[in-house]
């Protein structure tokens, strides 16, 4: 392993990490905000902060992901996508669609251009395989998904594995 060289003032856990097409770095802490990191040509680090002062309904429960090549922000009132023009966050109309205002605590896309999300402790998946993109909720899997532990893993189109409170879910 090696560690590198300290970010000046970026200190925060990085569990939520993506990269944009430009470059930038996104890591979301739960408690604290939304970090983009980027590097200027002299080599210098920039850290900017997003929150509510900038298009996300709180600075608290958002996560980041990458999903479709796109930077979304998970948060407790739908998913957000960044507007670089105005350097801020905007309610995505795609997923608004799709998923109303809820909260989303976990995105993760699956080989065949699917969506799987967590909201609360349901899990759900947005069909991209047909015309028109649906929503499905799997209710089965209902409160049985650790909260602040979510996991999804698309193996294939026909196997996804899950984390839960007590083990994993294969579908």
């Amino acid at each position: 392993f090696r560690q590198l060289p300290s970010i000046p003032g970026f200190s925060e856990s990085s569990r939520f990490v993506a990269i944009d097409s430009k470059g930038a770095i996104w890591v979301s802490q739960p408690y604290h905000g939304v970090y983009k990191i980027t590097l200027s040509a002299s080599g210098q680090f920039n850290v900017n902060v997003y929150g509510q002062n900038k298009g996300l309904p709180s600075t608290l429960n958002n996560h980041i992901y990458k999903i479709k090549n796109e930077v979304l922000a998970a948060t407790e009132r739908g998913l957000y996508n960044y507007n670089d023009k105005n350097d801020s966050f905007e309610p995505s109309p795609f997923y608004t669609k799709l998923l109303g205002t809820q909260s989303v605590r976990y995105l993760k896309e699956d080989s065949e251009g699917n969506i799987w999300f967590i909201h609360d402790k349901s899990l759900g998946v947005i069909d991209l395989t047909v015309k028109d993109p649906k929503t499905i909720f799997i209710p089965e899997l209902s409160c049985k998904l650790l909260s602040g532990f979510e996991f999804i893993y698309p193996v294939d189109s026909s196997n996804i594995f899950l984390g839960a409170e007590k083990g994993f879910f294969h579908i």
